[in-house]
């Protein structure tokens, strides 16, 4: 699916933060009392918000639905302590199906809060000692090695942050003698987490340590040298055992605390965990150059372990997005240490990032920013949902060339700049991971996972493709679902976008990427999903499905041509082409903007099963509807023929399902370059006013059972929105055309002889 990169790069320890944060707000618009004159000092703040808690219960109370988050802050402002403890168990029996290997430990830190509260009405021992027993006592009851890994995260908050976060609400209150049940409930919850965290955290920390510092050897933020004078910082965290041992190594931009965890999560399996930081992070002197210099780092990192006395020689690499594209470029010049990777989600860098299919998107800046505005990341920025939109629609308005979207922001972005000037799959982007030949060195075992909704789905097929391409029968597995960026990293979300996955696809990834692992490295037995090399759920089937070979994804294909009748609202797609000298005409002036605030970030907007579907601009086409179910698995394909006034343009591609009871069902979505269509190497401008085609294959993987009585809308336009570059049709360097090299609008003659080729699977 070709939307704006992911939103945010996936976060495994977001569900975490949800909970420890407990900020859920779902309340009537209704008013309490709540006196300001009772908010003077600390004790009668305690008071009145003990009062406002109890009113907040009763109105929880009284629905049907109990939200366990809110009932479990409520209830410790008001000091029902065993209730909350109630209303905790209760959140965990609700939720163990979608973290069955976390819940355990879900909301521990309130946990041991409310356990030493009740104790501390028998006992005279100081808070601290009695919470340390506590706590000591719950992780010792823990199941689970994936709950384990995540402890650290219960109990790393800021409580001074959290103390300016009630302050702030808390002076809000003070001109007033009434409070919305919303902000009340705000302002409970912020006054809950604060009581609670002030007390635990430091005793938290403390027993984590002791305990981690019995079990591994942990060793933070240390730098090694590469043999050009490179530094790249280093988390390695070890078991206290004897035996050399595999290690997992993952190399990664996205430098901060969730090191720690990633490498406690593999050490917590059995493995050395090793997490190595990207030039120019944490404690790293060098330059921020992401992409660049990873292959050779990865190399050198990968040389350092096997080195290690604590090391068996054996070396597996995991992660996802860019932690992806670190694997492929660590195989660029394979060490004979790395035994095995798992790239999940993985950028394609010059295919599907920062442009897709030759075609720059405005996210890219964004990114960069991201990642090179400090030594970790700039979570407070990329986070300004409001200051990137606007940005991006302030270009969009403005007409200026896509090369000043930097200078519209502050200035100009030295990376920004740089990636701009490769267009075409250059030299530049090919040097940073395997390319053509490279491939054919590449004999070490591969499992790549990833989604049809995943925004790097086309990167992480690139790879595989070639690697099939080049090398015979490769040692290389798929493992594909209904998955997105982020789903296909950790636990897929039960409904995505509106879609709610069939129950066999909501699997523990994680888990799988650790079978293998075991497989691999230590012999174990092989991931039971994987039966076949290629793995993939095939949606509305509630069945895994089965391959072993590539080529069984494109055997059979059912072909549409265009066609320029059109039934009610949409033009034909029929099984036969017709008067091939006949064609649907589509016209867009490129310089109009009264569109301009009609956009919304496709990445929210977009919906996977809608009742209504807003389109970009071009014509859809629709078949008629089908007489029996046919199981589309594979990439779709088109071959469209037509004439245009202009000497490029950028296309896009849509695909739904229109199903039986209205609803409209997304498979996927493509944009490309007309101009880099035949090679992505090599630029061709189209000719003027001459019938040429463009044969579009470079599309997103989807698996789906079409059921009888649906039809296929198959929607074609031309990509103008402020999320991509805009293509003005001038012939020169896109990312320099401004609007007013737009002239005359777009005018493209799409012929009956155009066809769309959809993959029927039939192993």
């Amino acid at each position: 699916m070709v939307i704006q990169k992911g939103k945010t790069e996936y976060n495994s320890k977001l569900f975490i933060f949800v909970l420890s944060a407990f900020v859920f707000f779902k309340m009537n618009a209704q008013d309490l009392n709540f006196p300001s004159e009772e908010l003077k000092d600390s004790i009668s703040i305690d008071h009145a918000i003990n009062k406002l808690a109890q009113k907040l219960i009763v109105i929880e109370e009284a629905k049907q639905d109990h939200d366990f988050f809110n009932l479990i802050t409520y209830t410790i402002s008001s000091k029902n302590y065993e209730q909350s403890l109630i209303s905790l168990d209760s959140f965990r029996l609700k939720n163990k199906d979608e973290y069955p290997d976390t819940i355990e430990v879900m909301g521990i830190q309130y946990e041991g809060y409310l356990k030493t509260k009740l104790a501390l009405e028998k006992s005279n021992k100081p808070f601290d000692t009695i919470f340390k027993d506590v706590l000591t006592a719950s992780i010792a009851a823990i199941v689970k090695e994936e709950a384990h890994a995540i402890l650290p995260y219960f109990f790393d908050t800021d409580s001074k942050n959290l103390k300016l976060e009630f302050d702030s609400l808390i002076k809000i209150q003070k001109n007033t003698d009434s409070i919305s049940v919303n902000d009340a409930s705000q302002l409970v919850i912020a006054y809950t987490r604060y009581i609670v965290n002030n007390k635990v955290v430091k005793p938290g920390k403390e027993i984590l340590e002791k305990i981690k510092n019995d079990k591994y050897i942990i060793e933070k933020d240390f730098l090694i040298t590469t043999e050009d004078g490179a530094e790249l910082s280093i988390t390695l965290i070890r078991p206290r055992v004897n035996t050399p041992l595999s290690s997992i190594f993952q190399f990664n931009i996205y430098a901060g605390s969730s090191d720690t965890y990633y490498a406690m999560q593999s050490a917590s399996k059995g493995f050395i965990g090793i997490v190595a930081n990207t030039r120019g992070k944490k404690k790293s002197k060098d330059t921020i150059q992401p992409f660049e210099h990873d292959s050779k780092d990865a190399y050198a990192v990968i040389d350092w372990i096997s080195k290690q006395p604590w090391s068996n020689g054996k070396v597996g690499m995991y992660g996802g997005s860019y932690l992806g594209f670190t694997q492929w470029a660590a195989t660029k010049k394979l060490h004979p240490a790395l035994k095995t990777i798992v790239p999940q989600v993985a950028v394609g860098i010059g295919i599907d990032y920062p442009m897709h299919n030759n075609v720059f998107m405005s996210y890219m800046l964004r990114w960069i920013h991201y990642v090179e505005n400090n030594k970790t990341t700039d979570n407070e920025d990329f986070g300004n949902e409001k200051k990137w939109d606007s940005l991006y629609n302030k270009w969009y308005k403005s007409g200026v060339a896509f090369n000043k979207l930097d200078s519209l922001n502050s200035k100009p972005q030295k990376t920004f700049q740089k990636w701009l000037k490769h267009p075409s799959y250059d030299n530049f982007w090919q040097e940073m991971t395997p390319y053509k030949d490279e491939f054919k060195t590449i004999n070490i075992p591969i499992l790549t996972i990833t989604g049809y909704y995943d925004d790097d789905q086309r990167g992480a097929f690139y790879y595989l493709n070639e690697h099939y391409k080049q090398l015979k029968n490769p040692d290389h597995y798929l493992l594909i679902g209904p998955y997105d960026h982020g789903g296909a990293q950790g636990i897929p979300k039960k409904t995505i976008q509106g879609y709610d996955i069939d129950s066999v696809a909501q699997i523990n990834i994680n888990n799988i990427v650790y079978k293998w692992f075991e497989y691999q490295l230590n012999d174990g037995p092989k991931p039971n999903l994987l039966k076949e090399k290629f793995n993939f759920q095939l949606m509305g089937s509630n069945q895994w499905k089965h391959t072993s070979k590539l080529e069984d994804f494109n055997k059979k294909k059912l072909t549409f041509y265009l066609n320029n009748k059109k039934n009610e609202a949409h033009y034909s797609l029929t099984k036969q082409s017709t008067d091939v000298h006949q064609y649907t005409e589509y016209k867009l002036d490129l310089k109009d903007r009264s569109d301009a605030d009609n956009y919304q970030d496709p990445y929210t907007a977009l919906k996977i099963v809608d009742s209504i579907i807003k389109l970009p601009h071009g014509i859809s086409f629709e078949t008629k509807v089908f007489e029996n179910d046919i199981d589309i698995v594979g990439s779709f394909s088109a071959e469209l023929n037509f004439i245009t006034n202009k000497k490029d343009f950028d296309y896009n591609i849509r695909l739904y399902v229109i199903e039986p009871d209205g609803n409209y069902f997304f498979l996927n979505e493509t944009i490309g370059r007309a101009s880099y269509n035949k090679d992505n190497e090599n630029r061709q401008l189209l000719i003027p006013n001459k019938k040429q085609n463009l044969n579009i294959t470079n599309n997103f993987f989807t698996a789906k059972r079409i059921i009888k009585g649906s039809k296929l809308l198959v929607h074609i336009g031309v990509n103008k929105n402020p999320y991509w570059e805009i293509n003005y049709g001038s012939g020169k360097d896109v990312s320099t055309e401004t609007i007013e090299d737009a002239n005359v609008p777009i005018e493209i003659q799409w012929f009956n002889d155009s066809k769309i080729n959809l993959p029927v699977f039939k192993k």
